[in-house]
């Protein structure tokens, strides 16, 4: 079973994201954060709200926030199951990763969007 997340470093990296959630009235549906610097770092639908809009209606909002920032560029390390969300809202594919976490090798995308204002 994979170790939850937590801890000071844990803390540290969440308060320096902006964190959107998505709620209804029965409860969290999703959620996306995005750092300073323009990284997308978490981006989860939860499967019942898979193909609703939430995942487009919280991007949105991320890059609104991202040009009224003035980031020119957004980067993800998406998933396989995310990439093809991401590509539907603009990102490229830069490159294909293989990532170790734990005794796991987990396929990954790094993707870039450059934002016009």
């Amino acid at each position: 079973m994979p170790q939850q997340r937590g801890g000071p470093e844990w803390d540290v990296r969440l308060g320096r994201q902006t964190i959107l959630l998505g709620e209804d009235e029965t409860g969290l549906r999703g959620l996306m954060s995005i750092d300073p610097a323009g990284y997308i770092d978490l981006a989860f639908i939860h499967p019942s709200a898979q193909g609703s809009g939430l995942f487009r209606a919280l991007y949105q909002q991320i890059e609104a926030q991202a040009l009224a920032r003035g980031t020119p560029v957004l980067n993800v390390h998406a998933s396989r199951m995310a990439l093809g969300a991401f590509t539907a809202v603009g990102f490229e594919t830069v490159e294909r990763e293989v990532v170790a976490i734990a005794d796991q090798s987990l396929e990954r995308f790094a993707m870039r969007k450059h934002l016009s204002a």
